[in-house]
Formats: structure tokens, C-alpha cells, sequence
């Protein structure tokens, strides 16, 4: 059985994601996050006591544009990357879900 190790996220671990995000041409403050999961592992830019965590979940714009992310390792590259950016459409669902309907307000968006 593999053992787990408690991930120490210091503030690199959202400088690192809004760095990344912001290289696809959304400014910072044009966007908010939403639905954004830790999945567990350490990226191999992490240091002792200041991991960066891979994450996934979702990022909406101004223009109510929704994008899924994947916060990796690109091995090729030898860098953390989106390596996962893709242009998604909202869930009716996410109607009624407060972390959806705050993002959208965070961006003066109207609620779903």
C-alpha cells in the first residue's frame, strides 16, 4: 500500500495557477475560479514546505466563457502546465450551486 504524505501548499501553489491561466490572455481580475479540486499530488516544482499541488476545476471570464483546467507536469517540457485547457459549456445544474453563482458574481456576471 502506497503511504501518503500530507502536502504543505504555501502561496506559490495559486501564484503558479492564476501565472498560468493569465498566460491564456485572461488579466488578472477578469476571471474567477470555481469547482477547483486538489488532486493529491505534488508537482516536481514543489518545495519543502511549499508544494504545488496538481489541481483541476474550472475558470469562467467576463464574458461568461467557461474554461476546464488540468494544473500538471508537462514531462516534454519539464515545466507545470495547463496541460488540459479546454473551452466548456456550463451545466444547467450549476443553476443552483453557490461556488457557480458566486464566481459569476465576482464578475458581475447575472446568476444563471
Amino acid at each position: 500500500m502506497a503511504q501518503r504524505f500530507a502536502l504543505h501548499r504555501g502561496p506559490r501553489n495559486q501564484q503558479v495557477l492564476h501565472e498560468l491561466i493569465q498566460a491564456q490572455g485572461l488579466p488578472a481580475g477578469s476571471y474567477a475560479l470555481f469547482f477547483v479540486a486538489g488532486e493529491g499530488a505534488a508537482l516536481p516544482i514543489s518545495l519543502p514546505g511549499d508544494d504545488v499541488e496538481e489541481r483541476s476545476g474550472y475558470v469562467i471570464d467576463r464574458d461568461g466563457r467557461v474554461f476546464y483546467f488540468w494544473l500538471g507536469w508537462d514531462a516534454g517540457a519539464r515545466a507545470v502546465a495547463l496541460t488540459t485547457w479546454e473551452e466548456a459549456a456550463p451545466e444547467p445544474s450549476w443553476a443552483t450551486v453557490p461556488e457557480y453563482q458566486r464566481a459569476r458574481h465576482k464578475l458581475d456576471l447575472p446568476a444563471a
